[in-house]
């Protein structure tokens, strides 16, 4: 479909790749001027995973297009033993530079690894626009030779048909195609590179497109590919290009991992709790021993003054809860220290004075352990 040479820009001084379209045998000013249409639309496709094209024009009664030099390799060669994630990942770039050619009313019709690259600096393009062709457009016609190569483009009186093994049922059987078969041919090349195996078989060109038409997929190889994935990729090879997805946009979302930076949910904070709580089982055990260790007759029992219930407490604003948790943990300490001291001298002054200093301990710590507990809850 045309010869691709490299070439430099003497104006700029940069390198550039010059692709001279071809028509056929007999090329004709209709198919020239359809050429330059669609290679017009690409020159004015802005999209950084697609190719591109600083020049459109004719020479010699061909149309050529002067494209931006990548210096890389396709992706064939990039995804040879690569992890599924950077496979996927990719892939994902080279289906945003798809749909942005879709968003423009073009549709590729020979998306295929080989026609992605993969440059130097990391970037993602999708290439070789030659086949590109207005969205409805139809490829009736049908090879002559059922043996081909099924990885070699086809072409028929000067028109497109594609890459057998990447091509869309619609496709095989020459009726027109839009944007959903470029879905179709990038679901194959995903599904060959994450599963190493094409989705569909056949030796010759009859029978791959007997299985593509009758979707007989092959069943994946064993894989640590999610089955979310393989829903997408699958739905993506339907059939009926109604059963695939709206748009390559709409496929690319449903191919999209969860996202690594979604907010998991913050741990409750229950470390404030055993501290209370151990300082409180502290101050019960040293009343106690005290009351134990007393030479006077245990004094009836004494219920203590009920305690009023603390009011609801209000949810601190962000920020102030630790904060508050520091001072209330600082206050304790020091009550805690001065009811130590109290307990201990309470073994020389009497039973009734230890009574009072048990009752204000359990005062403490039902104060110190309800209140924080709505401002944590």
């Amino acid at each position: 479909m045309g010869t691709v040479m490299l070439a430099t820009d003497p104006t700029l001084g940069r390198r550039v790749a010059i692709k001279v379209m071809h028509t056929g045998g007999s090329g004709s000013g209709a198919s020239n001027r359809r050429l330059l249409r669609e290679a017009q639309g690409m020159a004015q496709l802005s999209h950084e995973n697609v190719i591109v094209v600083h020049e459109v024009g004719t020479h010699d009664g061909q149309v050529y297009l002067a494209m931006e030099y990548v210096l890389g390799g396709t992706l064939t060669r990039w995804q040879a033993k690569r992890p599924w994630r950077e496979i996927l990942a990719t892939y994902l770039l080279a289906g945003r530079g798809l749909a942005a050619a879709h968003a423009a009313g073009l549709v590729h019709r020979d998306f295929k690894p080989d026609n992605v690259l993969v440059g130097s600096d990391g970037r993602v393009r999708v290439t070789d626009f030659g086949l590109v062709a207005s969205s409805g457009e139809s490829t009736a016609a049908k090879p002559n030779d059922a043996r081909l190569e099924l990885d070699s483009k086809l072409t028929a009186t000067g028109a497109v048909l594609g890459t057998p093994r990447y091509m869309a049922p619609e496709q095989h059987d020459g009726r027109s195609v839009d944007a959903r078969a470029d879905q179709f041919a990038y679901c194959v090349a995903l599904y060959a590179a994450l599963y190493e195996r094409f989705p569909f078989g056949g030796t010759t060109y009859d029978e791959l497109a007997d299985n593509v038409r009758a979707g007989r997929m092959r069943d994946p190889v064993a894989t640590e590919v999610p089955a979310v994935i393989h829903a997408a990729i699958v739905r993506g090879l339907a059939v009926n290009p109604d059963d695939r997805f709206d748009s390559m946009t709409a496929l690319l979302e449903a191919l999209q991992p969860a996202s690594p930076t979604a907010t998991a949910p913050a741990p409750k904070r229950r470390w404030l709790w055993p501290v209370l709580g151990s300082l409180a089982v502290v101050g019960i055990a040293a009343t106690i021993y005290v009351a134990t260790r007393s030479d006077s007759p245990p004094a009836p029992a004494i219920s203590p003054a009920p305690v009023p219930s603390p009011a609801p407490a209000m949810l601190p604003p962000k920020g102030a809860v630790a904060e508050a948790a520091a001072k209330s943990l600082m206050t304790m300490q020091r009550s805690f220290a001065s009811r130590q001291t109290a307990v201990c001298r309470v073994h020389d002054e009497g039973p009734r004075d230890l009574r009072r200093a048990g009752q204000s301990g359990v005062s403490l710590r039902r104060g110190h352990v309800l209140a924080p507990r709505g401002a944590w809850r």
